[in-house]
This record gives structure tokens, C-alpha cells and sequence, in this order.
């Protein structure tokens, strides 16, 4: 009797032990219980960042006395319309024959992408034996007919309308006639296939950061850059930049190399995520030094915010970027927890792990003195 107690109440307590495990896996973060039970996650766990980072911003110059200004720099910018040649070898040397007593003809395949991207295309030989009439056929297309001369280089042009993603070339001679003892023969050497492709990069976007505080106390705004011209043009070429999808200029770019100037109103920006879009018409133009810089109302601290769909099994770390060597000293605070921070060099790391949460967290720089922070990143691995 008293086995069969004990007996029930180890059954108990293994059932207590099973329903508390599966109310604490129903009650887990979506991406930590998908990760724990090794199922689909929602696709927001897969794309939670790019290569693990959740915040990349640049703080910029800022202190507690006068104006602070925040810095947003960007990556050069190329823009430019050049075509690139392409070479293929189809055979360096081959014949094409005819005559009553058999025939040797010749068939060539090759591919093609991009082709909207295609501006010409042509195939090319040397003909070192002669005799009939040389024809050429791109996708049972005729493209060339004629009677080649020995010791020429012959250009055969591909029209555009003919040419595919998966192409056939057909070349061979024709035939003697009644004549049953001559031979039609061409002997050729480096056929090659030229294709020329035009290359265009006439639109850059660049995607920046903009915290509440910033927004509240954003005063004045500059975008500055260098225009250097690569490649001389007759023509002039327009510029025009966006942000947030509305126009803020528009100009004509001559071959110059010059510093740009651009006053943005604060009203253009949004809180959270705001993107730039420069598109210039054509040509040949290097965009450089490009940095925002916005100017706040007063000493003032910065806070930003950024998500966290899981914690299994990472380790979270904040990053500074620093442009000086000298000592730095200030404090953050990460969802309510105040760190020191004091270090000397360009760059340092911590680890956050502990103060992270699953959800929205909130990180603010708070400043004892003058600072300058290229960028901020928080990193998981």
C-alpha cells in the first residue's frame, strides 16, 4: 500500500514537472521557442539584422554646453555610363566545306545575360582560305552573305533583335553547282565573339538614423559634399537629391570638380529611418565627403531605440568609433542601467548581454564633456 502511495505521488510530480516545462516554453519569446524546439521561425527571427548588427548610428559632436551637432557620414558615391567589352573565343581555327561528295559544316552555341544591358555585338575572323560563298546564321536568322577575301578580317555585326538568352551561330558555304569535281572550302581563324555591354550606376540611396531627441532639438541642417568629374563630357548632366522621397535639389553638373553646399529644413525628417537618393541622368561623376551634419537646440543627450527578437544563445555587445586617440569619458544608460565608459583609442567594445532585453530596448549617450563618436553599434554573435 505504501509503494502504491509513493508510486502516485512520483507520477505527480513528474506531471507538475511536465506542465510547468510546457508553460514555460508557450510563455518564451516566439524566436527563442522556435530556435529551442529547432522549428520554422517567422521570418522576422531570420532577418532580425544584417551580420548581427541592431544598431549602427553616428552619434557625432556633441557636450552639455552650447550646440550640439551630429554628424551622419556617408560612403562615396560613383556614378557613371561606360561600356564594357566582352571577348569570347569560339574556335581558333575551323573549316567549312561543300562539294558533291559531302559537306563540313560548323555550329556554335554561347549565352548571353543581361541583355537588356546590351549595346552591340559582333563576331569576327580572319579568313586564310577562300573559295565560294560564306554564310553566317544566328538563331536560323541570315546575318552575313558574301563571297570573303583571303587575309581579311571580317566583322559580322549581331543585330539585337536577333540575339537571345541561349544563341546558335551557323556557319558554312555553298555548294559548287554542276561543277562535281570543285570544292568549296573556307578556312578560318580566331573566331570570337565581342559583346559590349553598357554598365550604368545612376542611382545611390543612403540610410540614416534620426533619434527622438535629435528630431525635438534639431535646429539647422547641412548636407555637404565634393563633386570630382572622372570623365570629361560636352553635355552637362543633372543632379537631383531626394530625401524621403521628396526633392530637395535639382542642377546641372558641368566637368568641374567643386564643394556642394545643401540646406535641408528640419521639417523633412522623420523619426526612426530616413533615406537619401541622389540620381544623376548620365556621365561620369565621383561624389565624395558627403556628411550630414544637423545641428541641435542646446547641450542635450542622445537616445536611441532598436529591437531584439531573441537572446538564445547570443552574446550582445555595444561598439564605439572614435576619430581621436584621447580619452573619452562618459556614461550610457541601456533600458534604465547607467555604465562608465572610459577609454582611449579610436574604437572599444562591452559586453551588454545581461541589460539587453527581448523587445524594444532603448540606449542614451549621456555626456560629462566634449565628445565625438563617429558611430554606435549594437552587435550580437
Amino acid at each position: 500500500m505504501k509503494f502504491k502511495k509513493a508510486q502516485g505521488e512520483v507520477s505527480g510530480l513528474v506531471m507538475l514537472i511536465g506542465f510547468l516545462i510546457i508553460i514555460y516554453v508557450l510563455m518564451m519569446p516566439p524566436c527563442d521557442k522556435c530556435e529551442l524546439l529547432d522549428s520554422v521561425c517567422p521570418e522576422y527571427c531570420l532577418s532580425e539584422s544584417y551580420e548581427g548588427i541592431l544598431l549602427s548610428v553616428s552619434p557625432g559632436s556633441f557636450s552639455n554646453e552650447g550646440q550640439t551637432q551630429i554628424n551622419h557620414n556617408f560612403e562615396s558615391m560613383n556614378f557613371f555610363t561606360r561600356a564594357e567589352p566582352e571577348i569570347k573565343s569560339l574556335s581558333k581555327d575551323l573549316e567549312v566545306s561543300k562539294s558533291w561528295f559531302g559537306s563540313l559544316d560548323r555550329t556554335f552555341s554561347f549565352k548571353l545575360e543581361d541583355l537588356e544591358d546590351l549595346d552591340s555585338s559582333y563576331i569576327s575572323f580572319l579568313v586564310m582560305e577562300a573559295k565560294g560563298e560564306l554564310y553566317v546564321y544566328l538563331n536560323d536568322k541570315q546575318v552575313f552573305f558574301d563571297k570573303a577575301k583571303e587575309g581579311n578580317l571580317v566583322k559580322v555585326p549581331l543585330p539585337l533583335e536577333y540575339l537571345i538568352n541561349e544563341n546558335k551561330l551557323n556557319i558554312y558555304t555553298n555548294p559548287p553547282g554542276i561543277l562535281f569535281w570543285v570544292k568549296n572550302k573556307y578556312l578560318l581563324k580566331d573566331l570570337e565573339l565581342t559583346t559590349n555591354f553598357v554598365k550604368i550606376n545612376s542611382i545611390e540611396e543612403k540610410i540614416f538614423q534620426i533619434g527622438d531627441l535629435e528630431k525635438e532639438k534639431l535646429e539647422d541642417s547641412v548636407l555637404e559634399y565634393s563633386v570630382y568629374c572622372v570623365e570629361n563630357v560636352e553635355e552637362v548632366s543633372n543632379f537631383r537629391i531626394y530625401l524621403n522621397e521628396m526633392q530637395l535639389s535639382s542642377e546641372n553638373l558641368s566637368c568641374l570638380s567643386q564643394d556642394k553646399k545643401l540646406q535641408i529644413n528640419s521639417s523633412n525628417f522623420i523619426v526612426g529611418q530616413n533615406k537619401f537618393r541622389f540620381i544623376l541622368d548620365h556621365g561620369n561623376f565621383l561624389i565624395s565627403s558627403v556628411e550630414l551634419a544637423n545641428y541641435l537646440d542646446g547641450p542635450t543627450s542622445l537616445d536611441y531605440g532598436f529591437e531584439v527578437y531573441s537572446k538564445y544563445e547570443k552574446q550582445f555587445n555595444v561598439h564605439f568609433d572614435s576619430p581621436s586617440q584621447d580619452l573619452k569619458s562618459f556614461q550610457i544608460m541601456l533600458n534604465g542601467h547607467i555604465f562608465d565608459i572610459v577609454f582611449e583609442g579610436v574604437n572599444y567594445s562591452q559586453d551588454i548581454t545581461n541589460f539587453i532585453k527581448v523587445g524594444k530596448n532603448n540606449i542614451e549617450i549621456i555626456s560629462g564633456a566634449n565628445l565625438d563618436i563617429d558611430k554606435l553599434e549594437v552587435k550580437y554573435n
